[in-house]
């Protein structure tokens, strides 16, 4: 199969800060998906996951996931990749410095995804890091991710410490099991 690169999927607002007069600022950033048989891409993930100094390790277990989807594209059927950009042009030359977030998803049924993992870039992070150069990264995955899957629920898994965020991004928890959150659209 040929294969050209991360596709342009929607673009989305998030905030960014200037550092002449550090203003918070609108800014447009596009939501791409990755494509597991792309080896562009798995390239571009493979470097996000050595850069990226992630507590929970997940552009890593992206990373995994799409080396084992390229093997047995059988088993890729209803997992999703995508990540959130500053680049606003050239997506089959996706560049990992401008990448702001990564995420994978799987639809589990005609009218649910379950979101599996949610990484923003740690620089980006305002609890981690400061000065910060966007925030708002990731309700910007989420609204993209509302945005693709309109009319189907969401689900997800949250950490404990992700349970707040969520709710303000009007996910509700769904009292099946701990931190399980769910954006019904």
């Amino acid at each position: 199969m040929i294969s050209f690169g991360a596709k342009y999927i929607n673009s989305v607002n998030i905030q960014k800060i200037n550092r002449n007069n550090d203003l918070v600022e609108q800014c447009r950033v596009s939501c791409v998906e990755l494509d597991p048989e792309c080896d562009e891409d798995i390239d571009v993930m493979a470097d996000i996951a050595e850069r990226w100094d992630s507590y929970w390790k997940f552009p890593e277990l992206i990373f995994n996931c799409m080396k084992y989807y390229s093997k047995y594209n059988d088993k890729l059927e209803g997992n999703k990749f995508y990540a959130l950009t500053a680049q606003t042009k050239h997506f089959t030359c996706l560049q990992p410095s401008e990448v702001l977030a990564v995420c994978q998803l799987d639809e589990e049924s005609d009218d649910t995804v379950k979101l599996k993992y949610l990484e923003v870039k740690p620089d980006n992070v305002g609890l981690v890091k400061k000065p910060y150069e966007y925030n708002h990264v990731g309700s910007g995955v989420l609204n993209a991710l509302k945005d693709i899957f309109s009319g189907k629920r969401i689900r997800l898994f949250s950490t404990p410490t992700a349970v707040e965020f969520y709710k303000a991004n009007n996910f509700s928890e769904s009292g099946t099991a701990c931190s399980e959150m769910h954006y019904d659209a």
